[in-house]
């Protein structure tokens, strides 16, 4: 599975996105993958319903309004999920990040009452 940025690629017609797709799939796992078994493009950018797809853009202010309120512990409860990540929430880079950095909130708070 592909994500691409759609800044890069929802310009293109399917036929050429493809194209580039699996251009940059050879360059990364050589030749083989120049013959793909299957491949199915969406374009979330050109979706009216869904502008952005798995990673929308959110409203102007939005995140730096509302945003700490989606990690803010709650009594012990420290919250992680892609959706809390400073940087590339929406993907999976993002819920590592954001896993790390509740474990790190975690562990100053148990070093706090220790």
């Amino acid at each position: 599975m592909v994500f691409c940025d759609a800044r890069g690629f929802d310009a293109y017609d399917e036929n050429e996105r493809r194209r580039r797709v699996i251009h940059h799939l050879a360059h990364f796992y050589g030749e083989p993958a120049q013959h793909a078994v299957d491949y199915t493009d969406f374009s979330w950018g050109n979706d009216v319903l869904a502008p952005g797809g798995p990673n929308p853009a959110l409203g102007p202010k939005a995140w730096t309004t509302f945003g700490k309120f989606l990690r803010e512990p709650v009594g012990l409860v420290h919250w992680a999920g892609t959706e809390t990540a400073d940087e590339t929430s929406g993907t999976m880079n993002g819920a590592i990040l954001s896993g790390q950095r509740a474990a790190t909130e975690v562990a100053a708070r148990l070093n706090t009452n220790g």
